[in-house]
């Protein structure tokens, strides 16, 4: 059984970030933003017991503190018996975009954990812009129609650091495309948009986040 809480339909979060982050020519103005230190990277599995276990304990501390809460939880399958759960991180109570953790369980215990979380961040969370004013902000930016939910409050982390931003989706007048858009919190400037259709078998290399190189693999939209 799968159990979902997102408020937002969308593409899987690792799938959006690690577009996010790797597209170095994704359009973006610049914007007051809070210092970035680079994320902590989980990756522990059952070969390092020490590790998986220290970051086991985090994990659950962070769930008692709800800075971080379960998106999902799936059962495994091709491995009976196990179990995936699914961890956004929040600031303050707001999703910080891209900040996330998967563990994987067994009958005994934790197999392992795998994500990437944020830590040492400094930024209000209390936003000037309204979320109707926030939609149409999205939806002039996509020249288009806003689609879905309404927008989300979200941490949007950036090469120049953190960002307070609405996230959400319209559909561009132009190509009848689905582009996800971030516009700033307090005045609704585009920090980042790009589009979920693009083509197939190219794979190309951007600027990552934090200045490293970064392979970007892309699809094809279905056909018309």
């Amino acid at each position: 059984m799968t159990q979902s809480n997102h408020p937002i339909t969308r593409s899987s979060n690792h799938q959006i970030a690690a577009l996010c982050v790797a597209l170095a020519g994704c359009g973006m103005l610049p914007g007051r933003a809070e210092a970035q230190m680079r994320p902590a990277a989980v990756a522990a599995t059952r070969g390092n017991s020490d590790e998986l276990r220290a970051w086991d304990q985090q994990i659950d501390q962070m769930l008692r503190a709800r800075d971080l809460r379960v998106r999902e939880t799936q059962k495994d399958a091709l491995v009976a018996g196990r179990q995936h759960e699914r961890l956004d991180q929040y600031h303050h109570g707001v999703r910080i975009f891209g900040g996330d953790v998967t563990r994987q369980f067994a009958a005994d215990g934790t197999v392992s954990a795998f994500g990437l979380l944020h830590t040492g961040l400094d930024i209000d969370v209390t936003p000037r812009l309204s979320v109707e004013a926030a939609r149409q902000a999205v939806a002039a930016a996509a020249s288009g129609e806003f689609f879905g939910a309404d927008a989300e409050l979200v941490v949007l982390p950036l090469p120049d650091g953190y960002h307070l931003a609405y996230y959400g989706q319209a559909i561009a007048s132009a190509g009848l495309e689905i582009v996800n858009v971030f516009v700033d919190a307090a005045t609704g400037a585009l920090l980042r948009q790009y589009g979920d259709y693009m083509h197939e078998g190219v794979i190309g290399t951007g600027t990552g986040t934090y200045g490293d190189t970064k392979k970007v693999s892309v699809r094809s939209p279905p056909s018309r």
